[in-house]
């Protein structure tokens, strides 16, 4: 499973911050290639979704290097705050 589950594991492990990054990376990497897959052998991706994920594309780029960059300048405790403040917010959102 994807999202807050997965997020709220990694970040309860006593490892390092660029641990932290690599196994969520390679987790869902993993996990949306897989889906991804799926998605196309039962034909429910379409040329109109690849063409959505052209247009955010250059925008998911930008995203990674901005938070590649600024998570080299953080320190255990302010990525863990961080991350918690993210999974209250993505908690909040399904609230709705």
């Amino acid at each position: 499973m994807n999202g807050p589950v997965s997020v709220v594991f990694v970040s309860s492990q006593l490892w390092e911050v660029e641990e932290k990054k690599a196994a969520l990376v390679s987790y869902f990497l993993a996990s949306n290639t897989i889906i991804i897959a799926f998605y196309l052998a039962a034909g429910l991706d379409t040329g109109h979704t690849f063409g959505n994920f052209a247009v955010c594309a250059p925008f998911l780029a930008a995203g990674s290097l901005f938070g590649a960059a600024a998570a080299r300048k953080l320190d255990r405790n302010t990525a863990q705050k961080i991350i918690y403040l993210v999974i209250a917010l993505m908690g909040a959102t399904m609230l709705r």
